[in-house]
């Protein structure tokens, strides 16, 4: 994981979503932010994604330690699109600011 990923909350038809992100290599992947009931909050550490217990997470929404060590977090259907081609059917859609 590179040095720039971060990681966006956001909500989207009443879920919590956590959008794991790499801009410099243009990929992200959204995810459902809870696993087992439970809403988790993460963040990103010295280029590591962690959640609040400080657990380690992988791109693909996959624990890689702590207490959901294996598990995966339920992927949110999304995909990265060139704006131009997005914004031709969707014009209504806003962009996320930095």
């Amino acid at each position: 994981m590179g040095a720039g990923m971060v990681v966006i909350a956001d909500m989207l038809g009443g879920d919590r979503l956590a959008i794991f992100a790499d801009p410099g290599e243009l990929y992200a992947l959204a995810f459902v932010a809870a696993l087992e009931g439970e809403v988790l909050i993460f963040s990103v550490q010295d280029g590591v994604i962690t959640d609040q217990t400080g657990a380690e997470w992988d791109m693909q929404g996959r624990a890689l330690t702590g207490p959901h060590a294996g598990a995966r977090l339920p992927f949110a259907t999304s995909f990265v699109s060139e704006w131009y081609g997005w914004s031709a059917y969707f014009p209504e859609t806003t962009i996320y600011g930095r």
